[in-house]
């Protein structure tokens, strides 16, 4: 039954977490990108009324439920790559995890697997950069410091890529472990990191967790070549005294 008004069963008796769990449903069935707000209501049994004053319109409930869905596979991405060290290691192990954990996502995998419209991918976008960019700022500011990619990377514009890059592996199909590893190997990472680094990304820079004391023997160098300064600055105060006096 739906009877357009406030007394409507998912307006009062399931309240927000119900019709967010109806619209969950069609969502799944139907796609993000074909899912309409007429699909959203007559799931939840409510009106197009209610449904905007409950839980807002067709792009917030989107969101929200993206929401739920992508927070623990994002934490279980996170975990996977905890023990890497390096930059690309990092980088190739959260994607590769991300791929091959996506069909234990259904909602997810039903809409990143099907490729998005310019529109809908306006409503992902928001979803993704928040979510991984909480979790990719500490490791970005990093590889950043440690010069490990370069400094005018922004980290807006590498969410941008890894998102693009995340949404064409998740919709070219199922991959080997194999194949998909070459993949990030060869498109992924050379474009990714300096010159120096992409033989082979044979240089894992490891990156720190904070900055630590210098060897013995870079500080005694660094002591050293203080010394040779000071002496030099010396010898040339020496010199223009000299021809000071040799010229008067």
């Amino acid at each position: 039954m739906n009877t357009g008004s406030d007394g409507e069963a998912g307006g009062t008796i399931g309240g927000i977490e119900t019709i967010l769990d109806a619209a969950e449903a069609v969502i799944l069935d139907l796609g993000v990108d074909k899912v309409t707000i007429d699909d959203i209501a007559r799931a939840a049994d409510i009106s197009r009324a209610t449904l905007y004053r409950r839980v807002g319109g067709r792009e917030a409930i989107i969101g929200t439920i993206l929401r739920r869905h992508a927070a623990p596979f994002v934490a279980e991405t996170e975990a996977a790559v905890a023990s890497e060290k390096s930059f690309p290691a990092r980088i190739k192990a959260g994607m590769i995890h991300a791929i091959e954990a996506l069909p234990r996502y259904p909602l997810l995998a039903r809409t990143f697997g099907g490729g998005l419209s310019p529109y809908n991918l306006r409503i992902v976008r928001p979803v993704y950069q928040e979510l991984v960019d909480a979790s990719f700022q500490a490791l970005f500011e990093n590889a950043r410091a440690a010069k490990v990619i370069p400094a005018t990377l922004e980290l807006a514009e590498l969410s941008e890529w890894q998102m693009r890059n995340f949404l064409y592996l998740a919709a070219d199909g199922p991959r080997g472990r194999d194949a998909l590893e070459r993949y990030i190997d060869q498109f992924i990472l050379p474009v990714l990191m300096f010159p120096a680094d992409n033989e082979g990304l044979a240089r894992q820079t490891v990156l720190p967790d904070q900055p630590g004391p210098l060897p013995e023997e870079l500080a005694a160098l660094n002591t050293a070549l203080d010394r040779a300064g000071a002496e030099i600055r010396a010898l040339a105060a020496l010199v223009a005294s000299l021809r000071e006096r040799a010229g008067s």
